[in-house]
This record gives C-alpha cells, structure tokens and sequence, in this order.
C-alpha cells in the first residue's frame, strides 16, 4: 500500500543517544529524493519526561513534518 501524506515528528537539540534529535538539513540530505517535507507544526518542549531531565537535556523543540 502506498500513502501519499504521512506525519513525521523529529526532535530539535543538540543531543547524543537515544532519541536522537534531527536537524532540517539531515531529514532534507536522508529523503528529499524520496519525499517533500512541510512543517507543519514546532513547539518547545520545556516539560521533557524525567529520563530526560536525568540526562541533563536542556529544553528542545518538536516538529512535525
């Protein structure tokens, strides 16, 4: 079955380990030959989950695609 619209949500930060943060150009470099992006949403996230806050992660964005 192919789709022709899909959500994708990636976390903006600087971040090492799971879950890895994702920046505009890596998405666009990885699969803008296969697929055309539009944000359609960014939000801060200030209240991460606690193993997050555990890591030491500053707040970050989530953006939808």
């Amino acid at each position: 079955m192919l789709y022709d619209h899909a959500a994708l949500v990636t976390l903006a930060a600087p971040m090492s380990g799971s879950p890895f943060a994702v920046s505009t150009t890596e998405l666009e470099s990885l699969y803008s030959k296969y697929y055309r992006f539009e944000e359609l949403a960014r939000k801060d996230v200030i209240d991460h989950p606690a193993s997050f806050q555990m890591r030491g992660l500053k707040p970050f964005e989530e953006v939808v695609w």
